[in-house]
C-alpha cells in the first residue's frame, strides 16, 4: 500500500486538547477514518441526488405519457361522439345538444376531483349508450350503489371529447335542417 503524507492545520486550542489525549489515538488513523466517513457520506448524497434527478426524469416522462393518454381518451370520445351524432335520430341529437351540457355540469358540480356519472348513466335517453361505453372501456370507478358511480379522469376526458364532437356536428348540421 502506497502512503501519502499530508499536512493538516488545527487551531492552537484544539492542539492543546489533542496533546492531552495523544496517547489514546493515532492522528493518521483518526484522520483516515474521518476522511472515509466524509467520502462515504458524500457518495451517498451524490447517489441520492442522482436518484432524485432520475425521479424527476421519471415524473416528467409519466406526465408526458399522462397528457398523451388524456389526449387519446379525448380523441376517442370525439370519434365516438361523431359516429353517434351521425347515426342519431333528430330527437336524440337535439336532446344531447340541449341537455347533455347541463347533465355534465350537474355531474361536475359534486366537487373538484370526483366526476359523478350517475346523472348521465341514469338518463333515460343516453344512459344505456354511455353505460356500455364507460363500462367496456373502464372509464368509471366501481361503486357500491348506482349513486356512487364516478368517472375516472379518462372517462371525463372521453365525455368531454364526445360532447365537443356532438356539439360541433350540431353546429354544422342545424342550419341545414331549416332548409326544405
Amino acid at each position: 500500500m502506497n502512503v501519502r503524507k499530508i499536512t493538516i492545520s488545527i487551531s492552537e486550542e484544539l492542539a492543546y486538547q489533542a496533546d492531552r489525549w495523544k496517547d489514546d489515538y493515532n492522528p493518521s488513523e483518526l484522520y483516515q477514518e474521518a476522511l472515509r466517513d466524509f467520502i462515504h457520506k458524500k457518495e451517498e448524497l451524490e447517489e441520492r441526488m442522482r436518484g432524485a434527478s432520475d425521479l424527476n426524469q421519471i415524473v416528467e416522462r409519466l406526465k408526458k405519457q399522462k397528457r398523451i393518454a388524456e389526449a387519446n381518451f379525448f380523441e376517442h370520445g370525439k370519434q365516438k361522439g361523431l359516429v353517434w351524432a351521425q347515426s342519431a335520430d333528430y330527437t336524440e341529437l337535439h336532446y344531447a345538444v340541449t341537455s347533455l351540457d347541463s347533465l355534465v355540469k350537474r355531474a361536475t358540480g359534486i366537487d373538484g376531483e370526483r366526476f359523478r356519472a350517475h346523472h348521465i348513466l341514469a338518463n333515460t335517453i343516453l344512459g344505456k349508450y354511455f353505460d356500455k361505453i364507460f363500462r367496456d372501456n373502464n372509464l368509471i370507478w366501481p361503486a357500491k350503489t348506482p349513486f356512487d358511480v364516478y368517472f375516472n379522469r379518462d372517462g371525463k376526458k372521453f365525455l368531454e371529447g364526445w360532447c365537443e364532437a356532438v356539439e360541433d356536428f350540431w353546429k354544422e348540421i342545424s342550419p341545414k335542417l331549416n332548409h326544405y
